[in-house]
């Protein structure tokens, strides 16, 4: 948070940065034009996804956007999912298998989301997402899903 502030200032950009339970944000309805995470999700049960996903719509204003870089998606086919339980399974991340089964395209769109865009960032080619081979490279496969708010 300190860092995105300087960058802020640095940028000469007006930005208030707040850090806050996803489940119950303090905010006003419609009164914030974007909510961002940093590897939250998969450290979350699906319940209380659902409620984030639900308290961030409520307090993003018509056309806010909504942004969450987490592991998501998973290359690699079932030998990727194995090797996504068993690092779950040893960093003592019991939520992370449910959130990568989750529709999160599905549940966006339930709570009043559109444009909704899921893709794998780096350090994961795009052919090697496509053909489900595993790169040499990934230490952490990201994604990043994006969204806007329709109107209520």
């Amino acid at each position: 948070m300190k860092l995105a502030h300087l960058r802020s200032l640095e940028e000469n950009i007006s930005v208030y940065w707040r850090q806050s339970s996803a489940e119950v944000l303090i905010d006003a309805n419609e009164s914030i034009d974007l909510v961002a995470s940093h590897w939250l999700y998969h450290e979350m049960p699906p319940a209380a996804i659902r409620q984030s996903l639900k308290e961030a719509r409520r307090v993003l204003r018509k056309g806010g956007g909504f942004m969450a870089y987490d592991m998501y998606l998973i290359p690699g086919g079932e030998i990727g999912q194995w090797l996504h339980h068993g690092y779950a399974s040893r960093n003592n991340e019991p939520f992370a298998a449910a959130y990568a089964g989750m529709d999160m395209n599905k549940e966006l769109e339930g709570v009043g989301f559109s444009d909704v865009n899921i893709q794998i960032v780096h350090p994961v080619p795009s052919e090697q997402v496509q053909s489900c081979a595993l790169s040499p490279m990934i230490t952490h496969y990201m994604t990043m899903i994006t969204a806007r708010a329709i109107s209520t």
